[in-house]
Formats: C-alpha cells, structure tokens, sequence
C-alpha cells in the first residue's frame, strides 16, 4: 500500500509524518507532499535553518530529515497513492484532491512558527495516528 501525507508546505506535519511511518511500517511505503508551493518547495530542508524546531524535534526519536526536499502535490501523487492522509487546512486543497474518496483528514495544527513543545505535541500525536494507522492497514 501506498500512503500519501499531505499538509500544507511538506516542511512539518507530513514530513515528520512520512518518516515515522516508513520506520514503523514494515509493508507499506510513505511519501509525503504539500498543497501549497512556498519558498522552501523543491529545496532540501536543512537550508532552513531557522526551522529548527522540526529538527530537534525529530532528533530527539532518531530522525535526520534535513536532507528530505519539500515536494509540492500533484494530481499524479493523489492517483498513485492508495490511502491519502491530510493535515493541511482545508482552504489550501486542490479540487483534484477534494474529489479524492482515499481521504482521511488528521486535524494536527500547524507548527509553523511555534515553540519546540508545540512541534513535540505535533509530533507525538502524528506518531500515535501512525501506531494505529499501521495495525490497521
């Protein structure tokens, strides 16, 4: 099974997201995406320092994704996942993607800008989505 994160810049949520599945799942393969192409689309996330806050984060359970590039979503992504799991608000959605039935909404608030405990909470609550998600599937 393919399983597609998505949130709204592929620099958090989804990011963090794709990792911890790719580690916990043994079957099943993750990628991720954003809605909206910024700044940091196409670039690795390590040449933004100044979100340190996600690197730390995800250090502290053993992960290095500073090296992840930030992907902006396709129609062709939306098509060749099976199961497609969304962070990103609503207000930020391709039609493509609105008329997608492999939806599943996760309501994880955005970190962007916030303090290491916000990105911690973020990161904990997607990790235990995952643990369900993977038993489930």
């Amino acid at each position: 099974m393919k399983v597609l994160f998505i949130c709204k810049s592929n620099f958090g949520r989804s990011q963090m997201a794709e990792a911890i599945f790719n580690q916990i799942s043994k079957k099943h393969k993750a990628t991720s995406a954003g809605t909206k192409k910024g700044r940091v689309t196409g670039h690795k996330l390590k040449d933004f320092p100044e979100h340190s806050n996600l690197f730390i984060c995800m250090d502290e359970i053993g992960f290095n994704i500073r090296n992840n590039i930030a992907k902006l979503l396709t129609l062709e992504m939306v098509r060749d996942a099976d199961k497609i799991i969304v962070m990103a608000e609503k207000e930020t959605w391709p039609d493509y993607l609105k008329k997608s039935d492999k939806i599943v909404f996760w309501e994880i608030e955005d970190m962007c800008g916030q303090s290491l405990d916000k990105f911690r909470k973020a990161r904990d609550q997607i990790k235990s989505l995952i643990e369900k998600l993977v038993k489930r599937i």
